[in-house]
């Protein structure tokens, strides 16, 4: 089952001991990200935005993964696995197209995650492949787990994962 809005599961569990049974309903909610799909990617604007989640977020089929060069590195993610495969998990999607060809500073703060930040036609045709990788950070440095990009061009695509 794939969710494509929040809902809550209910579950009726049944104990039995013998000739003793008894029951127990349970509801379990799942949340589902708007922006779980680059289609549906959240707008965000200059200055503070947030608080996010992707709490119980998906991989998209096609979407890019920056490489993994360095862990500090502006234009790359860690082998966080050591597996030497692009790996991406839980990703979110956010959009920002500014008024004017400006520099900003992307960050996200309170967990280790990753952000990278891409330019492309549509989101068809970054599901394509046909995209420009504009930024990617996993870690600030290696003491600051945080993520911070620092871009010097338009930007109209933005993914952040955990």
């Amino acid at each position: 089952m794939e969710l494509t809005e929040s809902t809550d599961i209910e579950l009726t569990v049944t104990g039995i001991q013998g000739t003793c049974q008894n029951l127990l309903a349970v509801s379990i909610p799942l949340m589902a990200q708007t922006n779980d799909n680059v289609v549906h990617a959240t707008p965000i604007a200059i200055g503070e935005n947030g608080p996010f989640s992707n709490k119980c977020a998906t991989v998209q089929g096609g979407e890019p993964v920056p490489p993994f060069d360095s862990c500090t590195g502006q234009l790359s993610w860690c082998d966080e696995y050591s597996t030497g495969e692009y790996i991406v998990e839980n990703s979110v999607w956010f959009s920002f197209t500014p008024e004017v060809n400006q520099k900003i500073m992307l960050s996200s703060m309170g967990m280790d995650n990753q952000i990278a930040v891409y330019r492309a036609a549509s989101p068809e045709e970054l599901l394509a492949g046909n995209y420009t990788l504009i930024g990617a950070n996993d870690d600030f440095t290696d003491t600051d787990y945080n993520a911070r990009i620092y871009c010097g061009s338009k930007v109209t695509v933005t993914k952040v994962v955990v």
